[in-house]
This record gives C-alpha cells, sequence and structure tokens, in this order.
C-alpha cells in the first residue's frame, strides 16, 4: 500500500525521513517566555494591539491613543467596550480581563456571507451547547474545551473513537446546523448554560436573535478554514472565551508553523495538478462535486491544486447550484474539464481502524471509473475526520509525492495525536488514504 501504517515512533521534533517534504516541527513543551509564533488575531476588542493574547501591551495601546501618540484608526480594537472612542474605560475592561475578572467583552463573529459582525459575551464561559459537525468537535477538542460544553446538535453520528466525551452529551436535535431553544432550554437550565457556538455559515442557528433574546450569547467559529492565520484566530477566540488559552495557543502555534511550511513548499511547486474534490458517497443523483466556496476545494488549494472547476467556469449551466454539481452515469460534463487528480474526502471510520477499503472507494470513486483520472490512478479517497491540517498533508502527498511524502503526512498526524490531542488513539497500523492499487488489492484479497 502507498498508505503505510504508521510505525510508533516517540518523537519530540519530527522529520520527514525523505528529503522531499522534510520539515521540522516546532516543540513548545518547554516555554521559557509565554510568547508564542502566531501570526492569528485574537478577534477581542480590547486586544489593542491585534496580536494573539490581551496583556499590558494592549494597556499602552490605549493609552498612547488616549494621549494622542497613537490613532485609533489604526488600532481598530482598542475600543474595548465598544463606545465609539477610547478613552479610561476601555483601560478598566482591558485591566479586568488581564486579571481575569468576570465582565462582559466584545467579540467579532463572523458569517460566511454576511460578513463579520459584533457581539457581546459575558466572560469567561463556564458552559455552553454547540452545533456538532465534526470540524466543530474537532476544534473544540484542539481547543481544550469539550469538558464546557453540555449539549450538542449532529445529524451524522461522530466518531466516538474521536469524540467519545460526546457520547454522554445531551443531543439537542438530528440538525447540525439548528437547534430549536425549545429543544435547548432544559440543558440550558440544567447547565446553566450563558452560550452557544455555531459555525459561520449563514443558515446555521438562524435563531440565533432568538437565543440572544433569551440571554445566551452566540459565538460563530470556522472551524474548517484552511488559512494558518484565520485557522488560529477560531482558535485563540475559544481558548480566551473559555479560560484554555495555553492549549488553544500551543496548538495554534505548531498549526500555523505546519502550514506555513506547506505553503512555503507548494509555491515552490512550478507545474501545479488540477484536481476535483467530493465528500459524499455516491446516491441515485451520483456523486456531488464541490464548486465555488467549498471548504473541500480549500483543502485542495492549500495543498497545492489547481481547482479544475474555475470561478469562470458556469457550474449552475451543469447544475442549477453555484456550489457544485453531481456527476452520474452517463454525464459528460466532468470529461471537459479533464481534472489531474480526483480526491474524495470522507468521513468513516479511519481513526477507528475499521474502513471498508472496497466499500468506500467504490462508493466514493467508483462513478469516475472512464475519466483519465482513474486510468491513470490518479483518484484517491483520503481521510475527512483527520484535522484540517492533516487532510491538506495528506492531499499533498497524493499529488505530489516527489514533494511530500506519506511518511511526512504520517508523522504530523501522529504528532497531532500525541501532544495535542486530549485523547489517547493508537495509530498503529491505521491507514488514511486509499489509492487504486489498494483498493485493487483488497478486492482482489476478498475475491480469492
Amino acid at each position: 500500500m502507498n498508505t503505510k501504517a504508521i510505525a510508533v515512533i516517540v518523537v519530540v521534533v519530527v522529520v520527514a525521513a525523505a528529503a522531499a517534504g522534510a520539515f521540522v516541527l516546532l516543540n513548545s513543551d518547554d516555554k521559557k517566555d509565554n510568547s508564542y509564533a502566531i501570526d492569528g488575531a485574537l478577534n477581542v476588542y480590547g486586544n489593542a494591539d491585534g496580536d494573539y493574547k490581551i496583556d499590558s501591551d494592549d494597556l499602552d495601546v490605549i493609552q498612547d491613543i488616549i494621549d494622542e501618540k497613537k490613532s485609533s484608526a489604526d488600532y481598530p480594537l482598542a475600543d474595548a467596550d465598544k463606545s465609539g472612542k477610547v478613552d479610561d474605560a476601555d483601560k478598566t475592561l482591558v485591566q479586568k480581563i488581564i486579571d481575569k475578572e468576570p465582565c462582559t467583552v466584545n467579540i467579532i463573529n463572523q458569517k460566511k456571507t454576511a460578513g463579520n459582525y459584533d457581539s457581546t459575551v459575558k466572560w469567561p464561559v463556564k458552559s455552553a451547547i454547540a452545533t456538532g459537525s465534526s470540524n466543530n468537535l474537532l476544534l473544540f477538542t484542539l481547543a481544550g474545551i469539550n469538558d464546557k460544553i453540555h449539549g450538542i446538535c449532529y445529524s451524522t453520528t461522530p466518531d466516538w473513537t474521536l469524540f467519545p466525551i460526546y457520547k454522554t452529551v445531551e443531543r439537542l436535535g438530528t440538525s447540525s446546523t439548528a437547534i430549536p431553544i425549545d429543544a435547548a432550554n432544559d440543558t440550558i437550565k440544567k447547565y446553566s448554560v450563558t452560550a452557544l457556538i455555531s459555525d459561520y455559515t449563514d443558515s446555521t442557528i438562524s435563531n440565533e436573535a432568538e437565543y440572544k433574546g433569551n440571554g445566551i450569547d452566540v459565538i460563530r467559529v470556522s472551524a474548517a478554514v484552511t488559512d494558518p492565520d484565520k485557522y488560529a484566530s477560531q482558535l485563540l477566540i475559544l481558548g480566551f472565551l473559555f479560560g484554555t488559552e495555553t492549549q488553544a495557543m500551543e496548538f495554534a502555534e505548531w498549526n500555523t508553523k505546519v502550514l506555513k511550511d506547506i505553503k512555503e513548499k507548494v509555491d515552490g511547486i512550478s507545474k501545479k495538478s488540477s484536481a476535483i474534490t467530493s465528500n459524499s458517497k455516491a446516491t441515485a443523483k451520483g456523486i456531488w462535486i464541490s464548486a465555488g466556496a467549498s471548504d473541500y476545494r480549500n483543502v485542495l488549494e492549500a495543498a497545492g491544486a489547481t481547482y479544475a472547476i474555475s470561478d469562470s467556469y458556469d457550474i449552475k449551466a451543469v447544475s442549477g447550484y453555484t456550489s457544485g454539481a453531481y456527476f452520474n452515469t452517463g454525464d459528460s460534463w466532468i470529461y471537459d474539464i479533464d481534472p489531474d487528480f480526483i480526491v474524495s474526502m470522507r468521513v468513516s471510520s479511519w481513526y477507528a481502524g475499521t474502513v471498508d477499503i472496497v466499500t468506500l472507494w467504490e462508493e466514493s470513486v467508483g462513478l469516475f471509473n472512464m475519466t483519465e483520472s482513474y486510468q491513470n490512478k490518479d483518484v484517491f479517497v483520503i481521510t475527512g475526520d483527520a484535522p484540517i491540517t492533516i487532510r491538506i498533508a495528506y492531499a499533498a502527498a497524493v499529488m505530489y509525492p516527489d514533494v511530500f511524502s506519506m511518511d511526512w503526512a504520517n508523522n504530523l498526524n501522529k504528532e497531532i495525536f500525541e501532544k495535542y490531542y486530549p485523547i489517547d488513539i493508537d495509530l498503529t497500523d491505521k491507514f488514511f488514504t486509499i489509492s487504486y492499487d489498494d483498493y485493487k488489492a483488497a478486492k482482489d484479497k476478498a475475491t480469492a
């Protein structure tokens, strides 16, 4: 298999064995000065200097603005209390935050298309409910806030290997985007919930005003963003609000380093491969191919691909949608696009180690068997369960094996789960990509 099982190697610094794609990973276990290499911003008003934390440096900036040594226009987060001016009241609020005194803070929330908006949160948050997509649960886990979540909603059962704590968390519905407030009221009362964490998609928690009207603050996060600084911001806001700053900052630093190393390598690739992606199994309608603004597309682009369905391609003429199209037997549009690679990102039992290679392959990419990509064996199924950075790493490894080795991707996967994931998951003998050769070997074995 080109998806080699991950060896049991205890490492502090991981260097890929192959020279190609070899990165030195950051070790932040022994922090001396409590500083971190993070470029992402903590999007909380009061973080006047716009870095990753609120501290005395922010008080200095606010004082300089009051003394007219600096312009408030250059420091949009300096107005901590959102009064419309920077004054001593902002210093008072920032000092409360530094002293960890309970208060109301102002944060920047975001929606995918509607954009950023300001919101208030009673701080610190000690109890919350949340929408429960796998991406959200990964973000919560890596930010260290799982024990503060007392109710979630989900449409597809989460992988209990990755999220065992959520087996006992109250389920608030069968949708991953909506929680009727009536369904949440008992949980809110039982656990003194003060906040709801939601995805940044506009349609998620469309009843936000109803929650806010009942005293529940809404925190929106973009849990699948591939930009390292933006992902760091998601970790930082949760770490700040829930009091898990150190864990959030340590992982944000590691993640930022890895993603920026990947980008540096990607930028050096002279001939980019074209690719498309899907994230579901075939249905009667076919296999859904992502287009437009898509988190799955973003993974491939971060891994160095040129997305074969460009923004100028009229995908709506094919499907009636701007977000993608189904491809089924008898369709021809995908042959006109002719991608070099087809990469399916599937949520399955990868971390449990019970993936059925034959079934997962056939339902994920079987309909592509007449494409040139399939004939060239440039079709892959990769984990959709892994943290975003690991998905990017595996996508890069299957598309550019001369630049990014599979051993390197496996070691990154192991590094996250050994150093930053609070649950002990043994990755020995597990695999996270399936190639055509893997499928053929499994198929032959099953029919022997």
